[in-house]
């Protein structure tokens, strides 16, 4: 079983319908809103200036969220619309790989001195 609270976690969440007002092939075909949770913008923001102080530069590529999105029919007008979610990817707890061993330690050789040997 996860350990991940899905409901705890930050996200957004909006709803796209099919356009109606689509006359010409140049408009969307779903057109909606999403309404962000202010603990996934500053998580956006964390990564942007972790990455920033790591590498000196900002993402070129942007910040990756997880999307998904159910499809749906409103109760009020019987309209299908999709339901969606936007949240940050999903860090799974994964252990660390393990450390490569020691070396041994390698042991002095003995040597065996006479008293004529030792200089004092």
């Amino acid at each position: 079983m996860s350990d991940i609270d899905f409901k705890a976690r930050p996200k957004a969440e909006g709803v796209v319908y099919p356009n109606s007002y689509k006359d010409n092939p140049k408009k969307p075909d779903f057109t909606g809103t999403v309404k962000f949770d202010v603990r996934l913008v500053r998580e956006m923001v964390e990564y942007i200036r972790e990455y920033k102080e790591r590498t000196g530069n900002e993402p070129e590529e942007g910040v990756e969220m997880r999307v998904a999105q159910w499809s749906r029919i409103s109760k009020e007008k019987q309209t299908p619309y999709t339901y969606t979610t936007i949240e940050s990817p999903i860090k799974r707890n994964v252990a660390p790989a393990p450390e490569p061993a020691p070396e041994p330690v390698k042991k002095a050789e003995e040597t065996t001195l006479t008293e004529d040997e030792i200089p004092f």
